[in-house]
């Protein structure tokens, strides 16, 4: 229990609204780069970065700020208002690069350009010039402990929804709590849960495309009903009521094996490494239906780009730092071994000991075709958000189903571009 509390503390820190710097203050007669970042689970690795960046390049003076995803825009778009813009900033492509479209530098030019992967460049491509560098993609689904479900008589991972429920039994049957479900922050509802539905969909884009029109609507939409099935018995079997957990809260239960589930990302791995370095983890499917063919894949993107200001003073610093980021031996450690990321360039091939358990499942996913994309990076501007207060009001009880994919209707409404 004790164990537990350190970690919460210590990532909680992490996940609130503090900004982790390298460097406190620049030296004079030094280039100042300032990066504004959201992986605040891995603060520390890219402070460690820093340090390691300016040790090579004592004229530099890189300052990394890590800010909790949830409050990333809004302080972003005060920092520019306010003329406290950064050099380097993150970006999730699509609708995101829309609106930062007037601060992007074109980085067409940069010699990373070729490398990236082809799944790479759509999301950060204008009137055919790129505007960001992708530095991972990143992957989720259910994080699970391989030990809990052998000691449960757990063989194969599930791909239909009853094959989950039967896994849920079995746990139980045991005396393993199955899940935990972070319902106290909107982000990991709106973003990641919220896109199997549409992710699962036929053809994704032809989807969003009539949402847009008028000619689809989510109450006509099975896929949803199906998707809110799963969301129920994560609901229902969760360890503790969702509505009281926030992302530090489902790390710590997971990585201190209260709970044998919790749905998560490969960036998950550092956090859980470090408070359970032998634990035996995968990635699996989260079914929503019993059609097997399409449950059995994980969800995969590019998920942040790293993006040039391009009224900064430094932007040639900067250009230089994403170059040797992904150039160098040393950045090239970071990114796989340290951040545990999955490369979005071509140069940079890890082993699966560099990217984790998780990383290196979620590369076996892709590999084999079985990996669907996110598809709210496309939706418009807020609806995440709103769709993540939704998932919310459905865990408390204030909307049925109905009423949920009616909220999510007229949200969508109100906030899509004609």
């Amino acid at each position: 229990m004790e164990k537990r509390k350190v970690l919460a503390v210590s990532v909680g820190v992490l996940a609130g609204c503090f900004i982790l710097q390298s460097s406190a203050f620049a030296d004079e007669g030094k280039t100042t780069v300032k990066v504004v970042q959201f992986k605040t689970e891995l603060s520390e690795q890219m402070n460690d970065m820093a340090e390691a960046y300016m040790e090579e390049h004592p004229d530099v003076d890189l300052q990394i700020e890590s800010i909790i995803s949830e409050d990333y825009d809004t302080v972003l778009k005060t920092r520019f208002a306010n003329g406290e813009a950064p050099d380097i900033f993150n970006n999730q492509g699509y609708q995101n690069m829309t609106l930062w479209s007037e601060y992007l530098e074109d980085l067409s030019d940069q010699p990373w350009v070729d490398e990236m992967v082809d799944t790479s460049k759509e999301g950060i491509s204008m009137d055919g010039k790129i505007y960001g560098l992708p530095l991972y993609i990143e992957g989720y689904g259910f994080l699970y402990n391989k030990d809990y479900f052998e000691q449960a008589g757990i063989t194969e991972v599930p791909t239909t929804l009853d094959e989950f429920k039967e896994v849920v039994q079995k746990l139980e049957d045991a005396g393993i709590s199955p899940i935990s479900v972070n319902g106290a922050e909107w982000y990991p509802n709106g973003l990641f849960l919220a896109n199997i539905p549409v992710a699962s969909q036929d053809d994704p884009n032809k989807f969003l495309e009539d949402l847009n029109n008028g000619t689809e609507t989510f109450r006509d939409n099975q896929l949803f009903y199906d998707w809110l099935d799963l969301v129920d018995v994560m609901k229902e079997h969760a360890v503790t009521d969702p509505l009281s957990v926030d992302f530090s809260g489902v790390v710590s239960d997971f990585a201190t094996g209260k709970v044998a589930m919790i749905m998560g990302l490969n960036g998950y791995q550092p956090m859980i490494d470090d408070v359970a370095p032998d634990m035996n983890v995968g990635i699996m499917p989260m079914p929503i239906n019993n059609d097997s063919e399409m449950n059995d894949k994980i969800y995969a993107s590019v998920s942040t780009y790293w993006c040039v200001n391009k009224e900064s003073k430094s932007k040639e610093a900067a250009k230089e730092f994403l170059n040797w980021l992904v150039s160098s031996e040393t950045g090239q450690r970071y990114i796989t071994e340290e951040f545990g990321f999955i490369p979005g360039l071509k140069n940079i091939t890890p082993s699966a000991e560099q990217v984790g358990e998780i990383g290196a499942e979620i590369q076996e996913y892709s590999n084999a075709g079985k990996a669907a994309g996110w598809g709210f990076q496309k939706y418009p501007d807020g609806v995440t958000t709103e769709f993540g207060n939704g998932v919310q009001m459905y865990y408390a009880g204030e909307l049925d189903k109905d009423g949920l994919l009616d909220y999510f209707q007229q949200c969508w409404d109100e906030l899509k571009t004609e």
